[in-house]
C-alpha cells in the first residue's frame, strides 16, 4: 500500500519480538536494532543525493526523500555523467524518429510544431527499455541501491527521469559552485548571475527541444502546448490496474 509521500506503509513488526503481555495489557520491548532518533539525520548530512534534494527545494517529507536514502552509496557525479549521455542518446532517437515522420527526409519543414516532436520524445516515457533505465542499474550495487534497482521497472519512468534529472542537475550546480566537478556540461550548465532554478523532466525537454530546433535550422517555436506526460508527479509508481 503506497502513502501519499511515501513508497508505502511499512508492516506490523511481528508480535513476538515486539510486545509481552502481561496481566494489565501489552508492554512495549524495544527491538535490538532500535535506532537513535537522529539516526535519519545523521544518514542523510553527508547524503549528496539530499543535498540536491535540497537545492531543488524538494519537501522533507517525500518519497524522493527515501530514495535518496537507499541511493547514498551511489556515486551521483557518475550517475549525472551517465543521465546526461542518457538524455543526449534519447534526444538523438527523437530526433531521428521526428525527420523520418515528418515527410521531408533531412529537410525538416520549418514550421514543425512542437507536438510532433513530442510525441516521440514522450515515447521514451512510456517503458523502462531505455537508456537512462540500463545506464543505472549496473550503479546500483549496495544492498540499498539493489532494493532500487528491483523497483525500477515498477516506477513510472517520467516519475522518476525527473527525479534523476533534478538530482543531477542540482549536483552539479553545487560544484560548481564549489569549483569541483566537471569543467562543462553540455544540459547541466547554468548562468551564476541568473536565478537559480534547478531543472526537472519539463525544462529539459524544453531545453531539448530548443537543442532541436537550433541544430535544424527551424524556427525556435514556443512548446505549445506545454507538455503533458500524463503523471502524477506525487506518486511514483505505476498505478495498479482497476
Amino acid at each position: 500500500m503506497m502513502t501519499e509521500f511515501g513508497l508505502g506503509a511499512l508492516p506490523d513488526p511481528p508480535p513476538a519480538r515486539m510486545r509481552v503481555r502481561n496481566g494489565r495489557g501489552e508492554v512495549h520491548r524495544p527491538l535490538a536494532c532500535d535506532l537513535p532518533e537522529t539516526a535519519w539525520y545523521d544518514a542523510m548530512c553527508g547524503n549528496p543525493w539530499n543535498a540536491a534534494l535540497d537545492l531543488a527545494r524538494v519537501p522533507k517529507v517525500d518519497w524522493q526523500r527515501q530514495i535518496a536514502f537507499m541511493l547514498q552509496d551511489v556515486p551521483l557525479p557518475e550517475v549525472a555523467v551517465h543521465v546526461e549521455a542518457a538524455l543526449l542518446v534519447m534526444a538523438e532517437l527523437t530526433t531521428a524518429s521526428a525527420i523520418a515522420h515528418a515527410g521531408d527526409g533531412d529537410k525538416p519543414r520549418s514550421e514543425a510544431a512542437f507536438s510532433a516532436w513530442f510525441k516521440w520524445w514522450q515515447e521514451h516515457f512510456r517503458h523502462w527499455d531505455d537508456p537512462l533505465r540500463t545506464a543505472l542499474e549496473p550503479l546500483c550495487r549496495p544492498a540499498d541501491a539493489q532494493t532500487v534497482a528491483a523497483l525500477l521497472r515498477h516506477f513510472q519512468p517520467a516519475v522518476f527521469v525527473d527525479f534523476l534529472i533534478r538530482c543531477s542537475y542540482a549536483h552539479t550546480i553545487i560544484e560548481r559552485i564549489a569549483g569541483q566537478g566537471r569543467a562543462h556540461s553540455e544540459l547541466f550548465d547554468f548562468v551564476s548571475d541568473a536565478p537559480l532554478k534547478v531543472m526537472g523532466l519539463e525544462d529539459m525537454t524544453g531545453r531539448l527541444w530548443r537543442r532541436f530546433c537550433r541544430s535544424r535550422g527551424i524556427e525556435d517555436l514556443p512548446m505549445d502546448p506545454v507538455p503533458d506526460f500524463g503523471v502524477n508527479w506525487h506518486a511514483p509508481f505505476v498505478p495498479d490496474p482497476q
